[in-house]
């Protein structure tokens, strides 16, 4: 996670919404507290939901996501967008294919 979140220019570093399912039993609500140290900024709505809050409860989840989004337009963007390329760029040739 800190290879993509971190702000040290590393990383994506724009605006940020996480919207979690508070009763997740695989990804458990602790994490967050990780998330909260690499990026304080990060903007955090908590569903009454499990692990797929986009599938189970929907509408709450759109509610955030609109509203949020709506919050960004709202503000000027003045955030810096960093992505490293963290992958090497290999040529293409038949032979890489094939």
């Amino acid at each position: 996670w800190e290879d993509l979140l971190t702000v040290e220019g590393k990383g994506y570093a724009g605006p940020l919404l996480c919207l979690w399912g508070d009763k997740d039993p695989w990804v458990v609500p602790a994490y967050v507290d990780t998330l909260q140290k690499m990026r304080p900024d990060l903007a955090l709505r908590w569903i009454d939901a499990g692990h797929c809050p986009h599938h189970e409860k929907p509408e709450d989840f759109n509610r955030h996501l609109s509203e949020w989004v709506s919050g960004l337009a709202a503000r000027p963007a003045d955030f810096p967008v960093f992505r490293q390329n963290r992958y090497r760029q290999l040529p293409v040739t038949i032979s890489n294919i094939w």
